[in-house]
C-alpha cells in the first residue's frame, strides 16, 4: 500500500551527554535519535562514517574534535536455546540504546552573523581550515572508509533506501550522484512519504529538475579529486573564540 510499503529514515537530532570517566577525562557520549524505527545496520555505518571522518581530519591538523569508537553495544552469545541476545538498555530500559561513540568536549561560542557577515578573523582562520582540508585528497564521491576508500554516501536523511544496503553510491562524477538523489525523491513522492501536502506540485518540481540535471555536462565530469566537505556549514556549526577566531568546526555527520 502506498505509504506503508517502506519504512523511511529520516528526521531527527543528534544527542549528547556529557561523561567523565574514573581518571577524570571528560567526553560526550554522542547518537542519533530518529523519528520512527531504523534498522541499526543503518545507523552503525552512519555513526562508523562520521568517525572516520573525524579521525581523517584530525590527523591532517583540521578543526575537529576528536573522536573515539565504543565498545560493543550487543552481546550475541547466550546460554539459551534459540540465541536470545543480552542488549544495552537505557537506563529506562525501555528501548534499546542507539549506536554511539565518544566525542571530545570542545570550547568555544556559535558564530553569529548579525549583520550577515563574519567577522574578519573568522574569514581568515577558515580559509586556512580549508587549505588544511584540501589536503585530504579522495577520488569519487561518498563516504569515507577506514582504508581511505570511498563508500556509499552514508546518510540518514531524504537520502537512502529503506532496505540493504540502504545507501547509494559512491559516484563518479556530480550528475549521477543528483539524479539517484532525484530519483528517490520521485520514488518517495509516489509512495507518499514524501511532500504528502503538496504531491504533485513536488513530482513536477523534482521532473523538471531532473531534466536539467540529465542535460548537464558540466556535472558529468568525472570527479577525479575530491575532498572530505560539511554536509550542513551553517553558523551554529563555527565555535569561535572572542576575537572570531574559528575554533572547531563540529557535527559531522553524513
Amino acid at each position: 500500500m502506498l505509504g506503508k510499503a517502506w519504512e523511511w529514515a529520516f528526521g531527527g537530532c543528534n544527542m549528547h551527554f556529557p561523561l567523565t570517566f574514573d581518571d577524570g577525562f571528560e567526553t560526550l557520549v554522542r547518537f542519533r535519535r530518529y523519528r520512527g524505527d531504523v534498522p541499526e545496520e543503518m545507523l552503525l555505518r552512519v555513526v562508523e562514517h562520521e568517525v572516520v571522518a573525524l579521525e581523517a581530519l584530525a590527523k591532517a591538523g583540521c578543526l575537529v574534535p576528536h573522536a573515539w569508537r565504543a565498545p560493543s553495544q550487543t552481546k550475541r552469545k547466550s546460554s539459551r536455546k534459540g540465541g536470545a541476545r543480552a542488549r544495552t538498555k537505557l537506563i529506562t530500559g525501555k528501548r534499546d540504546l542507539h549506536p554511539y561513540f565518544f566525542i571530545e568536549r570542545v570550547s568555544g561560542t556559535p558564530l553569529r552573523m548579525p549583520n550577515g557577515t563574519p567577522p574578519d578573523e573568522f574569514i581568515r582562520s577558515y580559509a586556512e581550515e580549508a587549505i588544511r582540508r584540501s589536503s585530504l585528497k579522495y577520488t569519487n564521491i561518498g563516504s569515507p572508509n577506514a582504508d581511505g576508500t570511498i563508500g556509499p554516501l552514508a546518510t540518514g536523511y531524504l537520502f537512502n533506501s529503506p532496505s540493504a544496503p540502504y545507501f547509494f553510491g559512491p559516484f563518479t562524477n556530480n550528475r549521477d550522484r543528483y539524479l539517484c538523489n532525484i530519483d528517490n525523491k520521485l520514488e518517495m513522492i509516489c509512495r507518499l512519504v514524501y511532500c504528502r501536502k503538496s504531491s504533485t506540485y513536488a513530482y513536477i518540481f523534482y521532473s523538471v529538475m531532473r531534466e536539467l540535471v540529465a542535460a548537464d555536462a558540466e556535472l558529468a565530469e568525472p570527479a577525479l579529486e575530491t575532498y572530505i566537505a560539511h554536509a550542513d556549514e551553517i553558523p551554529s556549526q563555527f565555535l569561535i573564540d572572542d576575537k572570531g577566531k574559528l575554533l572547531t568546526v563540529i557535527d559531522w555527520e553524513w
